[in-house]
């Protein structure tokens, strides 16, 4: 729906948990440490990026991988729908939702153990169509997707005067990912401008 002062946005991102162990101090190789808290946050940059639009009056819709309905994939959806943010029809649904894992300590230091291997087949099943019938795309070109079968320029994607803007950063070079609280769409990140196309 176009509402007439509001942008239509479709954000095109892989989709996983994040649950982050944070630790005083990473431990000797094959040692332990202890966890002194643990929080859960979503994966890749657009869910984020489609809910900060959405909180600024947006329609925004994402195109992306789906969730199984387990209790993490459940725990996704409760967000996106905290958000107000609409999945496009997609993918069919996996066994089991993705979930990556990141361990951070006191210093800053951040270890990640991603559950992304094969995702860009769960990307394939995007509708296209849809996905070029908004104002504005949104491609998360995130480098954990790796070796993901892309064409060599997503204009194709776009209707000829709609802009595209893309997120080709190899990783969050300030921790936002860490700081983004369930239900809060504020960060103590200060945004950037995306690349655009």
């Amino acid at each position: 729906m176009n509402v007439p002062g509001r942008l239509s946005v479709c954000c095109v991102s892989y989709l996983a948990a994040i649950h982050t162990l944070n630790v005083v101090e990473y431990p000797t190789l094959n040692y332990g440490a202890t966890i002194v808290s643990q929080d859960h946050y979503l994966a890749g940059d657009g869910p984020l990026t489609a809910a900060v639009l959405r909180a600024f009056g947006h329609d925004v819709h994402l195109a992306t991988n789906q969730v199984a309905d387990d209790l993490t994939g459940r725990a996704v959806h409760d967000r996106l729908r905290q958000w107000d943010v609409q999945l496009l029809p997609g993918p069919p649904i996996p066994a089991a939702t993705r979930t990556n894992t990141v361990i951070c300590d006191a210093a800053g230091n951040r270890t990640g153990l991603f559950d992304l291997d094969g995702i860009e087949n769960d990307l394939v099943g995007i509708d296209v169509a849809a996905v070029t019938a908004a104002d504005i795309v949104y491609l998360d070109g995130y480098e954990v997707l790796g070796q993901s079968q892309r064409p060599s320029s997503p204009r194709h994607w776009t209707p000829a005067a709609a802009p595209l803007s893309t997120s080709v950063a190899p990783r969050c070079r300030t921790g936002c990912a860490q700081r983004f609280r369930p239900g809060d769409l504020s960060t103590s990140c200060k945004p950037t401008a995306p690349n655009t196309t």
